[in-house]
């Protein structure tokens, strides 16, 4: 069974921002998870709840998020509880996380202003930054 979740974050979307608004606060929904999440924030978004209910009504082997912005294939960890010396600490299964990404990043591509280049694979922290309350880590790690 295949799932889909396109546009999960809605009303962010919509309104063309990040946040998404929850009576008179916004909470950004890629920080919503309970996961490494220091101030306590979690759930508290549409998108957070839907993404917990597709979780809790399925079996997932593997999950794939797109998110704009950085071009990269990218696996746990980053997440703060695991960076030593500003480095990703590997994941349980790091050897299999690379060895999936090398496969995918055979099959896609990045197509720019007529050039074409692959997508660069490795941890969250190494491509992106340590964050906490973030989907992925939630998910893998609960």
């Amino acid at each position: 069974v295949i799932v889909l979740m396109p546009a999960a974050n809605a009303q962010g979307y919509y309104y063309e921002r990040r946040e998404e608004q929850v009576g008179s606060e916004y909470f950004d929904p890629n920080r919503d998870f309970p996961y490494d999440n220091s101030k306590g924030h979690c759930m508290n978004t549409l998108t957070a709840r839907s993404i917990l209910h597709v979780l809790k009504n399925h079996v997932f082997i593997l999950g794939v998020t797109f998110h704009g912005g950085t071009h990269c294939i990218a696996y746990e960890w980053g997440s703060n509880n695991h960076v030593k010396n500003r480095k990703g600490e590997e994941c349980p299964d790091d050897r299999s996380m690379i060895d999936l990404g090398k496969l995918m990043q055979t099959e896609a591509v990045q197509v720019d202003f007529h050039k074409t280049k692959k997508y660069e694979v490795g941890n969250m922290t190494d491509f992106v930054y340590s964050v906490e309350g973030v989907l992925e880590f939630w998910a893998y790690a609960a």
